[in-house]
């Protein structure tokens, strides 16, 4: 679990601070490396939805990736 940074990409996204991500794009996450492998090919443009667990619920939050700020 990470932070979350107000106005960062993960908020604009809808992801808040506690958040769990349990699957990107119907693959489930387990453990970083299943992270990595499920983001390595995402793009600046892609439209990806995250299986996320909030507290005692699962919910799912889509968005389009956009490029990092410097």
């Amino acid at each position: 679990m990470a932070a979350t940074f107000r106005n960062s990409a993960a908020a604009r996204a809808g992801l808040e601070p506690g958040d769990l991500i349990t699957g990107i794009n119907g693959e489930e996450i387990v453990d970083t490396r299943d992270f990595l492998i499920a983001t390595a090919n995402v793009r600046v443009g892609d439209r990806v939805v995250l299986d996320v667990t909030r507290g005692t619920e699962t919910i799912q939050i889509e968005f389009t990736v956009e490029e990092a700020s410097q």
